[in-house]
C-alpha cells in the first residue's frame, strides 16, 4: 500500500500518537491512518522524513528519488492538509 502526503513540510506521517506537536491543532481532522506505516512523505524541499522532494506546482510530479513520475493507479491513499492556500 502506498500512501502519498502531499506537501508535508513539519507534518512528517507516521505520525507517534505519543508525541508532543505543538501545531497539532492545526492538523485537525488527521486522518486515522496517518498514525499507519505505508507512507510516503512529499515537499518541495528536501528535511527530515520527506521521502520524495516534487514541485506539487510543476506538472508531472517527478521523484526525486529516481526521476520518473508516479505510475497510473500505484497510490492507494493521498493526504493534502494546508495546501490549497498556496
Amino acid at each position: 500500500m502506498t500512501r502519498l502526503n502531499l506537501g508535508c513540510g513539519r507534518v512528517i506521517f507516521p505520525i507517534d500518537p505519543n508525541a508532543d506537536i505543538p501545531y497539532r491543532h492545526h492538523l485537525e481532522p488527521l486522518p486515522p491512518s496517518c498514525f499507519e506505516p505505508g507512507w510516503v512523505n512529499v515537499d518541495k524541499y528536501a528535511g527530515s522524513g520527506v521521502g520524495e522532494v516534487v514541485d506539487l506546482f510543476r506538472f508531472p510530479w517527478v521523484r526525486s528519488s529516481n526521476g520518473s513520475v508516479w505510475n497510473n493507479d500505484s497510490i492507494d491513499e493521498i493526504y493534502c492538509g494546508h495546501i490549497v492556500e498556496h
